[in-house]
């Protein structure tokens, strides 16, 4: 639905010359693709958005933090890099701080993914900082504190990580984010699972429902179960966690993410070897 109505958008704007109303079409085309991990086409309306962009800097920024995040998400980091750059100089020259804030979360991404912890803190930070200090975007104010969450558990300071999940999960009680506090419960079993807590599983089980309530969120749920599958493998129980890993893997099926895929095939070829050779020791 949403496709369609951006696509007849798209179709209006050039049709009367309009390109502000063009590129955002093409920005909305972007992130619906993107959302489904088709990155090759994500980055096509990205791409095609800029032309239409022209001088207004923020129209770009969203554009080139579109880029940012396909290349990101992809695997091309160093790509990634230069167009959240190039989204970063726009937000700032625009002076838009929600999109400052959204190009600062995913350049901590990048960062953590590579293993630059102190810079992807300092994103972050910075990002919160960032923040109005009243009538803040529940939405964003919840990414900052979910990334902050998930970078503590990276560096294992798991109090400032269960802090951080607390008030995530306080804004999205609040504000009726279902699909956020799901990703809050993922983040929380995960910690638990850190500290050696069987006691994790509901978290889990309690992002699980959510992902399922109103419109279903599978590949958030995918997410959930991969995740859940980590968790029973630190329990020592590898029946329920590959049986976690098949059904994320089934749950991505629909979607064009290859990346995430190959994750969990090498995740199931290695806990398969693992069982034989055990049972092979027995």
């Amino acid at each position: 639905m949403k496709a369609r109505a951006y696509q007849r958008s798209l179709a209006l704007a050039e049709a009367g010359s309009d390109h502000e109303r063009a590129a955002a079409a093409c920005q909305g085309l972007g992130n619906v693709v993107l959302a489904q991990a088709e990155w090759r086409g994500a980055e096509a309306w990205f791409e095609r958005g800029l032309q239409y962009a022209g001088n207004h800097p923020e129209l770009a920024a969203g554009l080139w933090l579109g880029l940012g995040e396909t290349a990101l998400r992809s695997g091309q980091a160093g790509i990634a890099e230069q167009h959240l750059a190039r989204a970063l100089d726009c937000s700032e020259a625009a002076s838009d701080d929600a999109g400052i804030i959204r190009t600062l979360l995913a350049r901590g991404r990048m960062q953590a993914k590579q293993t630059r912890f102190t810079e992807a803190l300092s994103s972050y930070r910075t990002a919160l900082n960032r923040l109005p200090s009243t009538h803040a975007d529940p939405l964003l104010e919840l990414s900052i504190h979910l990334r902050l969450a998930e970078l503590y558990l990276d560096l294992g300071r798991t109090l400032d990580a269960e802090d951080e999940a607390r008030c995530a999960e306080d804004i999205a009680t609040a504000h009726h984010l279902p699909a956020t506090l799901a990703r809050v419960y993922m983040i929380m079993g995960k910690l638990r699972g850190k500290q050696r807590d069987e006691n994790g599983f509901v978290f889990f089980e309690q992002a699980i429902e959510l992902c399922r309530t109103g419109d279903p969120a599978r590949r958030l749920e995918a997410d959930v179960y991969a995740e859940y599958a980590h968790f029973r493998m630190t329990m020592g129980d590898r029946t329920e966690a590959q049986a976690y890993l098949e059904r994320a893997r089934e749950l991505l099926e629909p979607f064009g993410d290859e990346v995430a895929r190959a994750r969990i095939d090498d995740e199931l070829r290695e806990l398969v070897a693992a069982g034989a050779a055990g049972v092979g020791e027995g």
